[in-house]
């Protein structure tokens, strides 16, 4: 709250401009503005809508669960996973993989030819920048990154416009303990999401 009020005050942005900047509705961010007493600041929680994948989240689950105690080159790929809900009525085909930085999105592209997955699923592999303004069903979201500066990760708008693009469901990917270790606050809101499944 005390963000949206010193870019309205101090900087003197629009209503239009900080709902850009923040991914918040602007009947939100005027009610922000208009309260006094920021302890009594309003409370806002998006209404949770299921998606066209949320049937089939209990049977992901429980396949990544499964996965995890297995040997690597024995767990399921993703083109495995599509094609066992596919079976089961899922109609989804558009997929889009955001990576902050190119080198790992030409790695990206370069691993999905090997593996040859275009014929049963649509997938898009992109850096965050260049996916801005476009959607897909579901977004993989990588962070890439378990060394090193975490800089990238503390543009709050990039990583709006990382988790927001997925029409139905989005998934971080990355080594938590890495993110932890980073003192950024949206960072911190992340690591608070539940974790659908953990491999070393």
């Amino acid at each position: 709250m005390g963000k949206i009020r010193r870019m309205f005050y101090r900087e003197h942005l629009s209503l239009h401009q900080i709902a850009k900047r923040t991914g918040l509705a602007r009947n939100t961010i005027r009610k922000w503005i208009r309260t006094p007493d920021p302890v009594n600041a309003p409370e806002y929680e998006r209404e949770s809508q299921p998606g066209k994948l949320t049937p089939y989240h209990p049977a992901l689950k429980q396949a990544l669960i499964a996965d995890s105690y297995r040997p690597k080159h024995n767990r399921r790929t993703a083109k495995a996973l599509f094609q066992q809900i596919q079976a089961q009525g899922y109609t989804g085909s558009y997929c889009q993989v955001i990576t902050p930085y190119r080198a790992q999105c030409k790695a990206l592209r370069q691993a999905l030819k090997k593996h040859e997955v275009s014929e049963a699923l649509a997938i898009e592999v992109d850096t965050v920048d260049a996916f801005q303004g476009r959607q897909a069903d579901i977004v993989f979201f990588s962070f890439v990154r378990n060394t090193g500066p975490a800089t990238f990760y503390a543009d709050d708008r990039r990583m709006n416009v990382a988790i927001s693009r997925a029409r139905d469901t989005v998934y971080l990917v990355g080594d938590i303990a890495y993110i932890k270790t980073k003192q950024l606050p949206v960072l911190k809101a992340l690591v608070e999401l539940p974790v659908l499944a953990e491999y070393s």
